[in-house]
């Protein structure tokens, strides 16, 4: 299982690797083939580096260490790079590594082997930067990739082995000594009924490129449940979709405190006691190894952990932040210590606290869809046993004549009890009652509102969870 979850998160894409990161994050990872898995071996940091010029040669001399646990290096060896109108030349504690000319098809070296080398050129168009990549025409798995700019080594990859620069934002952290220092991971026992974090949710648009606001999420603990393993949080999750101007509630969110660690469900977990981050090469067959973040995975081979603390402001407050991300994981997981419900930002979606309420004090400014000033709209969804509730409100003097189909997962449509309702002027509660209503199971509320006799328009489309709790 490892290999898969390995590559995936070892692997960082050309769209990752700018000229910016090469100089921001100088650390390496090196990994080997064991089968069909790639397992790392070890981690290098360029410690310091030297440009000396020589006619039209320019040499680069990096001094890199190598280490399995940040910040203890157990070596260092040299890198030179030197770039030529006609080449570019690699050498690894003088050994000539590369000699790539940068004709289009010419006679080279790559991984200190004489071959017959393809060079072309790729142009990232959103980050608007170019890289040069090398590959050995017989075995094009033989490759070199370099910044086209700074000539710096992205990748070097053959067979047996690979060299990966790193592009993770947890690396920004670590560089901090303060950082990784031990560090308390979570603190549960702050919760109390009330408390709630209300985060923004903003994704990319694929052709602008611009992050456009979409959805407000909040988090609020209902009650505190006595379980046989310890105290269990029953948190309410609420998303307010920003453009439409109404709250869909979704199922409940349960945390469990067991002695060692918080648990969500059973598919994430956050040690209580303190931790030490860093950077480093993990084995699971260490003795005693626990993997608390993905604890349903079963890792059997070695992986990369970054972990590091940091703060995060909320309005006018900061408070502290875990970051944690290993190479089983596609993009790091990130949590308030006071507020541990850990949230995933990437390229196309970024998350952001706003609002806090703990422990009788609130940070931020909350986003509710009361202040709005639309003439009509849906501003909340709940649900009892027997119906899913919806709270309208009309500012409008006239009223407004509405339809409702409720599907579910199976794309069956329920026989509602009433599906139309007028809505007055006012706030107005309904009730769409069915008799075959579930928990936890997927509804999609269609609500069309009537512009003429029999002729209505579709103004809202709801998904919705029912909930296990009620």
């Amino acid at each position: 299982m490892i290999s898969r979850y390995f590559w995936v998160g070892l692997v960082f894409t050309l769209l990752q690797c700018t000229a910016l990161s090469a100089q921001t994050n100088p650390i390496y990872a090196r990994a080997r083939v064991l089968g069909s898995s790639f397992v790392p071996v070890a981690l290098e940091k360029i410690l310091n580096q030297k440009v000396t010029i020589s006619g039209v040669d320019t040499c680069t001399e990096y001094r890199i260490g190598e280490f399995l646990d940040y910040p203890q290096f157990r070596d260092t060896t040299a890198y030179q790079v030197c770039i030529n109108p006609k080449y570019i030349e690699i050498r690894s504690s003088s050994v000539l590594r590369h000699f790539l000319p940068l004709d289009d098809q010419e006679d080279g070296v790559m991984f200190s082997r004489k071959s017959k080398i393809k060079r072309r050129i790729e142009f990232d168009s959103v980050k608007n930067t170019r890289y040069f990549i090398f590959e050995e025409i017989s075995h094009p798995e033989n490759s070199i990739i370099l910044d086209y700019k700074t000539k710096v080594t992205l990748y070097e990859g053959q067979k047996t082995e690979q060299r990966r620069l790193f592009d993770s934002e947890v690396l920004n952290y670590i560089e901090n000594k303060e950082a990784i220092l031990p560090a308390l991971v979570c603190r549960p026992d702050y919760f109390k009924p009330g408390d709630l974090i209300q985060f923004t949710i903003d994704t990319k648009n694929p052709q602008t490129q611009e992050w456009e606001s979409g959805f407000a999420l909040t988090h609020k603990l209902l009650r505190i449940d006595t379980v046989e393993s310890g105290p269990r949080y029953v948190f309410l999750n609420q998303i307010i979709h920003l453009n439409e101007q109404f709250v869909e509630n979704r199922d409940t969110l349960f945390l469990t405190h067991f002695s060692d660690g918080l648990f969500i469900g059973s598919n994430i977990g956050m040690p209580v006691a303190y931790f030490q981050p860093g950077l480093r090469i993990v084995n699971p067959e260490t003795p005693g190894f626990v993997y608390y973040m993905q604890p349903m995975e079963t890792p059997t081979l070695p992986f990369l952990e970054a972990s590091a603390k940091s703060e995060i402001s909320v309005g006018e407050e900061s408070f502290p932040l875990f970051v944690y991300w290993n190479s089983t994981m596609q993009s790091p997981f990130r949590w308030m210590v006071d507020f541990p419900l850990p949230w995933r930002n990437t390229e196309s979606l970024r998350q952001t606290p706003v609002f806090i309420s703990s422990q009788n004090k609130t940070a931020g400014k909350i986003i509710d869809v009361y202040s709005s000033n639309k003439p009509f709209q849906l501003q909340q969804l709940s649900e009892n046993k027997k119906a899913i509730q919806l709270d309208f409100n009309n500012t409008a003097s006239k009223p407004v004549n509405l339809n409702f189909t409720v599907t579910n997962s199976a794309l069956e449509v329920q026989k509602l009890t009433k599906p139309k309702h007028k809505i007055k002027k006012g706030k107005t509660i309904i009730e769409l009652e069915f008799p075959n209503k579930e928990p936890n199971q997927y509804y999609l509320i269609k609500v069309f509102r009537e512009t003429a006799k029999n002729q209505f328009e579709l103004i809202y489309e709801i998904p919705y969870i029912s909930r296990t709790d009620l």
